[in-house]
């Protein structure tokens, strides 16, 4: 491995990590922080070109990053991602476009934060299961929701979430017209609805917990870099051999 692919690695970690921790506090990035990250990862990438670092099939390997990032950017523009994610996403993909596996390191990065993101998902699934205040909260929701729900969200009392905790309300009365925005604090959210008369403080919503979305992506990265696709391969191939 060159120096260059070598410091787009070690730059991209830092600024993930640095990320994190912010994300972990606040649940928000400084709003320099992606420039910032883009604009080192660019300038090494752009040096790792003009020293002939690349594969081959390269040309394969930025259609497939391309995809990736129009697919993020869907979901930013249908609110279940945000901007934020979008550009430290396109950093991770300036980071390490290619990869030295079959798979390019930003589709290896996303798998593994699906892989992190379904485990989440069991686990709160497993957390409604084992309490009876969830089974009765679930019980009251039609099939489809109850499916969802299980696995993304949590019942939590209204006063509990207008205190100012991480809990976000997905099912409301009245919110219809909530902006999607990072700038809206689900707390004020609840507030306004217990204040409305819409919502009383021990009525239960579910909510779903903002987990800082940073974190799992940057594990995945470095999970992407130090273990490849082989795990991924190993498991198709055993799924292969099972049929």
């Amino acid at each position: 491995m060159s120096l260059v692919i070598t410091a787009q690695h070690i730059a991209a970690i830092a600024f993930l990590i640095l990320g994190s921790l912010f994300d972990l506090r606040s649940r928000a990035i400084p709003s320099w922080l992606p420039y910032i990250f883009i604009g080192t990862e660019a300038i090494l990438l752009a040096y790792r070109v003009y020293t002939g670092s690349v594969p081959h099939t390269w040309q394969a390997y930025l259609v497939i990053d391309a995809f990736l990032l129009a697919a993020i950017a869907v979901l930013v523009l249908l609110c279940l991602k945000g901007m934020g994610d979008l550009l430290m996403f396109l950093g991770i993909t300036l980071a390490e476009p290619f990869g030295a596996t079959l798979l390019p390191a930003p589709l290896l990065t996303l798998l593994y934060y699906s892989l992190a993101s379904l485990t989440i998902s069991i686990y709160i699934a497993a957390h409604n299961i084992a309490s009876s205040e969830s089974r009765r909260q679930l019980s009251k929701l039609p099939l489809t929701k109850r499916v969802i729900r299980i696995f993304t969200a949590r019942p939590v009392r209204a006063e509990t979430i207008a205190k100012g905790s991480w809990w976000i309300p997905i099912d409301l009365p009245g919110a219809k017209d909530t902006v999607c925005s990072v700038e809206v604090d689900p707390s004020d959210i609840v507030k306004r609805a217990i204040a409305e008369g819409r919502v009383r403080p021990k009525d239960y919503l579910w909510a779903t917990y903002g987990i800082p979305a940073l974190v799992p992506l940057t594990v995945g990265f470095i999970l992407a870099l130090t273990l490849g696709d082989k795990p991924i391969i190993l498991l198709l191939e055993s799924l292969i051999h099972k049929r």
